[in-house]
């Protein structure tokens, strides 16, 4: 097996050369290669800590870690990318809401749109394939107890207004 112009031998026997190949894969000290997913998303949070304000970068970040650390296998090539690897890792979060789902969504996306705009990739194998949860609404409750306080502050400086210049 070849890994980067480096030869490996995985052995003779076919049970020994599946134990070497698995070892070998799934070592995470071996760079991933140029075309595989984490090296697209790698290259993406570069520009991304380039070309962007910090907590944006720590946005992408956040999510873009979690994505590659659930994928499986590690290496996996961004041509074997499919809609269930992101399906499948937001369903691994279940605790996620709409929003929270609606940017991890974004984050991704953004990845693969950025490589075929930057000529990385020839096309973005997650173009059109997925679709964001709905937005989810103000929590109105909140909103009306807010704006009653904001108009009984109002109504308060009319009268403290009103009362200081005799009208």
């Amino acid at each position: 097996m070849t890994i980067r112009g480096k030869r490996y031998r995985l052995g003779a026997a076919k049970e020994g050369a599946e134990t070497e190949f698995h070892k070998l894969m799934g070592n995470p000290e071996t760079p991933v290669s140029g075309n595989s997913v984490a090296a697209i998303i790698d290259k993406f949070l570069d520009y991304a800590k380039t070309h962007n304000a910090e907590s944006t970068y720590d946005w992408y970040r956040k999510y873009l870690q979690d994505f590659v650390d659930h994928l499986k296998p590690k290496t996996l090539k961004v041509a074997k990318l499919k809609k269930h690897h992101v399906t499948e890792w937001l369903d691994a979060h279940p605790t996620w809401g709409n929003s929270k789902k609606r940017g991890a969504l974004t984050a991704v996306r953004r990845v693969f749109n950025w490589a075929e705009e930057e000529e990385h990739l020839s096309h973005n194998p997650l173009h059109k394939k997925l679709k964001k949860p709905p937005a989810g609404h103000q929590d109105l409750t909140m909103l009306s107890k807010i704006y009653a306080k904001v108009q009984k502050n109002v109504d308060h400086m009319r009268r403290a207004a009103a009362k200081a210049t005799g009208a």
